[in-house]
């Protein structure tokens, strides 16, 4: 009776220990949801609201602004460049998906040469099919923006251009005042500075396919303007500039 009731104090404590072992193992499981890294988390949207903020006032949202479609084009894209309303001899209001698409830049009245048009802000924007103005009088302005902006102004036209056969292609500009073309973004014609109609050209040699085309221009004192780009392929015959070749 005596190892049976000593059998049993064992077992009662064995039971006891068992249970001060769960007390112990259950005691850190409190400390586990308290984490404090559960409240950082929380802090985190704090960085992504900035970061919204940011961007609509970013110079990208300018620069990729959708204006074949004005329809689509957000809301805050056209709080800062307004859109024109009508077309003048640099191009129109809207255009296809191959047109090149156009910022205009307001620019100081003693401009001399093409400024740097990566640290200015666009306007408006204008898309055109062909760069085919031969020189006149520029009158109308940009419709809907200022009528009356006929003197020291600066667009940068943008797109794309795709040619059948490899070889040499020559591209001429004729403008009044400044202008300069780059082809897949090398300088390939620099008809810089004031002057009146003045045609410059350069050959470019270019592989089979399609590649960037970049024309900076800008309009000193009024009133003649003049901006037309041509180019000659292989076969020897110069035509305005267009999509394909």
């Amino acid at each position: 009776m005596k190892n049976t009731f000593g059998l049993a104090t064992v077992v009662t404590s064995l039971g006891a220990l068992t249970l001060a072992a769960c007390t112990i193992i259950t005691a850190p499981r409190p400390q586990t949801p308290p984490p404090a890294t559960a409240a950082p988390p929380a802090a985190t949207p704090a960085p992504t609201q900035p970061a919204a903020t940011t961007q609509p006032a970013g110079p990208g949202r300018i620069i990729t602004l959708p204006g074949r479609n004005p329809g689509t084009v957000p809301p805050a894209t056209t709080t800062t460049v307004k859109p024109m309303t009508g077309s003048n001899m640099f191009g129109a209001q809207a255009g296809s998906p191959t047109a090149l698409k156009g910022m205009v830049y307001w620019i100081p009245a003693d401009t001399k040469t093409l400024p740097d048009l990566d640290k200015l802000s666009p306007v408006t924007s204008l898309f055109s099919e062909v760069l085919n103005a031969p020189a006149r009088d520029f009158k109308e302005g940009f419709p809907g923006v200022d009528a009356n902006k006929v003197e020291f102004f600066a667009i940068r036209y943008t797109g794309q251009f795709v040619v059948a056969a490899a070889g040499d292609y020559a591209f001429r500009i004729v403008a009044k005042d400044g202008a300069k073309v780059f082809v897949d973004n090398a300088l390939a014609v620099d008809n810089d500075g004031l002057h009146g109609p003045q045609s410059k050209t350069a050959t470019v040699k270019l592989t089979a396919g399609t590649h960037a085309l970049r024309v900076d221009y800008f309009q000193g004192p009024k009133f003649q303007a003049a901006l037309q780009l041509f180019v000659t392929g292989p076969d020897g015959k110069e035509k305005p500039w267009m999509p394909a070749f």
